[in-house]
């Protein structure tokens, strides 16, 4: 298949139109051949799931973080994406990126996490618009307490590491958004709910959101896109018949701790 129509395909389910405007998505590598057959998803792109990718017969990389963000001055082996393009050329593979567009998906990031954690009434946190989903998601839960809440997202999401702030007691009504969501704590206040999360969260907003009422869990950033990645993976092979492979978490996004 030749990889614009693949793109054609999979627009239902990760669009450009969805991406926001400082986003690098789409082609970011093509081959020579111009053309896909079998499809490797992953969280980050790499040299460990550019090698992992041609293990499993993949001629395509698909992934949700960019692997160009920001303008190359000078190509490098010794530099992460240096090596990451150079191994995707020797290799003849393509990459493609699906960032904001897979978190602004009526089936991505946000509202996967929202169905694992089998959130009830759930809509947009942010509505988008031109089809999309928006940002975040709000919804009801519960009641349970918030010990508990945080062994549900263990468990459903996969993540290690959380940390929350705040007193809510029972939580009825819950505000996610998938990786960095920080800044929009005020969205979810408005929401009504009482416990918010996310990742990346800075100092000064975690004070204005507990003063504001607000409860926070905080988890890492990686883990909580990776829960969404199976998700992606299924809907790419099912709007565009291709064989798709989830490749595992990277080395290199795993928490040691």
């Amino acid at each position: 298949m030749k990889i614009d129509c693949f793109m054609s395909l999979i627009s239902s389910v990760a669009s450009p139109s969805w991406a926001e405007a400082w986003d690098n998505c789409g082609v970011t590598v093509r081959s020579r051949s111009d053309s896909v057959e079998k499809i490797a998803v992953a969280l980050d792109p790499s040299v460990e799931s550019v090698v992992m990718a041609e293990s499993e017969g993949c001629d395509c990389l698909l992934t949700h973080h960019p692997l160009i963000f920001s303008p190359i001055r000078n190509l490098s082996y010794n530099e992460p994406v240096g090596a990451t393009l150079y191994e995707l050329i020797l290799r003849e593979m393509s990459a493609i990126c699906c960032h904001t567009n897979w978190d602004s998906s009526p089936v991505g990031t946000n509202v996967s996490l929202a169905k694992a954690l089998g959130m009830e009434e759930v809509s947009p946190l942010i509505p988008g618009g031109n089809g999309s989903w928006g940002d975040g998601a709000v919804g009801e839960i519960g009641p349970l307490p918030i010990d508990d809440l945080l062994e549900l997202l263990r468990a459903r999401w996969g993540v290690s590491f959380s940390r929350a702030w705040g007193n809510p007691g029972d939580v009825s009504r819950i505000a996610i958004c998938g990786g960095s969501g920080g800044s929009l704590w005020r969205s979810a206040l408005s929401s009504g709910a009482q416990v918010y999360v996310t990742a990346d969260l800075k100092y000064h907003d975690v004070q204005d959101a507990l003063f504001s009422g607000l409860s926070l869990i905080q988890l890492d950033h990686g883990e909580m896109e990776w829960a969404t990645m199976a998700d992606l993976a299924a809907n790419v092979s099912r709007v565009s018949g291709l064989e798709t492979v989830l490749l595992p978490i990277s080395t290199l996004s795993r928490s040691i701790f």
